[in-house]
């Protein structure tokens, strides 16, 4: 793993590049980049079975692949309603997103990717983002969090997700992300930049359900659950490209 310039971080990038350059930024990787898939969850029969969204969870360094495939897989979406002439209501992708300065800029980002996004984190809006985001739950919609943002500690899970798993009855998707040759920023999170035509694997992992009768003693035994399998799916997909290993949270360099 190569790490670039430690003064490299998302905010430096923010405060030099307009959000619509790293949407095409997005588009490009999107194009550069081959993304395979292996779909361990079966999201297809699960879907049929919950009737709900689901919670797809990665760590917030690893996020720019999975949104590069989860914008791209929309918009075929997309495309193929409207090629059968269907009255089907595709709902873009939820991001719930930080109320910080940088969670301004990255909202901005996903709005120009045509995501639908709700502000607010365990920091600042948190109770009033699970319920709008339980909401769109309940009504069919996905929704993408990384458990570890806005600011750490890399790759340790908070509770947010757990309770809107808890509230909604959404099964958690943990997704791991591998690539052949990258990048990774001195940013917190370590934020990884895929090399151009490297190979790239998304694991969706099993589903993990919290009970609605679960309590608080029991949950944050949950969330430790929940950050071991995010890291179980991280390793199969470096093993999967057989190249970059990922590191847990600590082992920094």
């Amino acid at each position: 793993m190569r790490y670039v310039n430690p003064e490299l971080t998302f905010k430096a990038l923010a405060d030099k590049m307009n959000p619509a350059v790293v949407y095409y930024l997005i588009r490009a990787i999107e194009a550069l980049v081959h993304i395979e898939i292996r779909d361990e969850a079966g999201l297809i029969a699960l879907r049929r079975k919950e009737g709900v969204g689901f919670i797809f969870n990665f760590w917030h360094g690893d996020m720019l692949l999975p949104i590069c495939y989860l914008s791209r897989s929309h918009s075929r979406e997309k495309k193929n309603v409207a090629k059968e002439k269907k009255n089907v209501q595709q709902r873009p992708y939820c991001g719930l997103v930080s109320m910080s300065q940088n969670g301004e800029y990255f909202n901005r980002v996903l709005e120009h990717l045509g995501w639908d996004t709700v502000r607010g984190s365990n920091l600042k809006g948190g109770i009033k983002a699970l319920l709008q985001v339980k909401k769109r739950l309940l009504s069919g919609q996905d929704v993408v969090i990384t458990p570890d943002g806005p600011q750490g500690p890399r790759r340790e899970a908070k509770l947010g997700s757990l309770y809107l798993a808890k509230i909604s009855g959404a099964p958690i998707i943990p997704v791991g992300v591998g690539t052949s040759r990258g990048y990774r920023t001195g940013s917190w999170d370590r934020l990884l930049l895929p090399a151009p035509f490297s190979r790239t694997l998304l694991v969706f992992g099993a589903p993990l359900q919290v009970d609605a009768d679960l309590d608080r003693s029991k949950i944050d035994r949950k969330r430790q659950e929940l950050t071991i399998r995010i890291d179980q799916t991280m390793e199969r997909a470096a093993a999967g490209v057989g190249h970059l290993r990922s590191r847990p949270a600590t082992s920094r360099p």
